[in-house]
């Protein structure tokens, strides 16, 4: 992932935050514990809402939205901490001006252990919160082949095949991991614009691209078999050597398609018009034109004539 979007570097960077302000609240070091606190505050603000670098980028995913609660969470905690923090320093104050008062004293360091309690407590739910986020990250549900296929997050599919909105930003390598593991057979892709999209040597048995805009889309060496492009614009589309055994062309844009060694083999809905908008159609396979039906005329005899 490009580096102005690393999410790693910021999980780790907040886990790193919460635990150096753990280890100064059990060494004593009041100022650090504030500063800490302080510096994975502004942490947090910064990754979940600076607009170009926040996890309000990311895809509306379910566990992104899994995520943004945890740091919600966490922002709320970390706020806590920080009025915990500046009442241990102002406690830390008054307990030298309180030795010639025992009781002033004793109440004092009572509630001196109490902030530290509330400390401790506060900041074993935060790394666990953090912990969680981070494994989020981890885990990169915006290009998770198996999430990103279900029916609910077609939109953030069709995002990452154009690459735009936050796709922009992920490295080529990372998309193309993705297209290696995706299954992506019977997929319903209806109504979507894919123009430009590549799709070469992918396995797409019974896809449903019916309306979806294919304008130069690259289907070279892909499996189309069974696959509905029914009022689908493939205008310009490259099908260099694509299965299409069994797909409907039925009101389908086929022109200036590249179709050589595509095989067409069971295709249906194909007619003599679109077959003449494509680039090169003798060089496909299989392409069969239903024949034109003859309408029988019946001559009428001249026995039958009425005199």
């Amino acid at each position: 992932m490009a580096s102005e979007h690393n999410f790693e570097t910021y999980g780790q960077s907040l886990m790193g935050f919460a635990l150096q302000a753990r280890n100064a609240l059990l060494d004593g070091k009041s100022k650090e514990l504030d500063s800490y606190l302080k510096d994975l505050n502004s942490m947090l603000r910064k990754t979940q809402w600076r607009k170009g670098v926040g996890i309000r980028d990311l895809p509306p995913l379910a566990p992104i939205k899994e995520m943004r609660g945890l740091l919600t969470k966490a922002e709320a905690a970390t706020r806590v901490l920080l009025e915990f923090s500046f009442q241990r320093i102002e406690t830390q104050k008054l307990l030298p001006k309180a030795e010639s008062n025992p009781a002033e004293k004793v109440r004092l360091y009572k509630q001196f252990i109490q902030i530290n309690n509330n400390l401790t407590r506060y900041l074993a739910v935060l790394i666990e919160q953090l912990k969680l986020a981070r494994q989020i990250l981890q885990s990169k549900p915006w290009i998770n082949p198996e999430l990103l296929v279900l029916p609910e997050n077609r939109e953030v599919l069709f995002h990452l095949l154009r690459r735009d909105g936050f796709y922009k930003k992920i490295d080529v390598h990372d998309i193309e991991v993705f297209l290696h593991y995706a299954h992506l057979e019977k997929c319903d892709f209806s109504g979507a614009n894919l123009k430009g999209v590549n799709f070469i040597k992918q396995n797409l048995i019974g896809v449903n691209f019916s309306k979806v805009n294919l304008t130069e889309v690259g289907l070279i060496h892909s499996n189309l078999e069974r696959c509905n492009f029914e009022n689908a614009n493939l205008s310009h589309a490259n099908l260099l050597g694509a299965n299409l055994q069994g797909a409907n062309f039925k009101g389908a844009n086929l022109s200036g398609v590249v179709v050589e060694r595509a095989n067409f083999t069971g295709a249906r809905g194909l007619t003599v018009g679109q077959v003449l908008q494509m680039r090169d159609p003798n060089k496909a396979v299989g392409i069969v034109l239903p024949s034109e039906k003859v309408i029988p005329t019946t001559p009428v005899s001249t026995r039958s004539r009425v005199a």
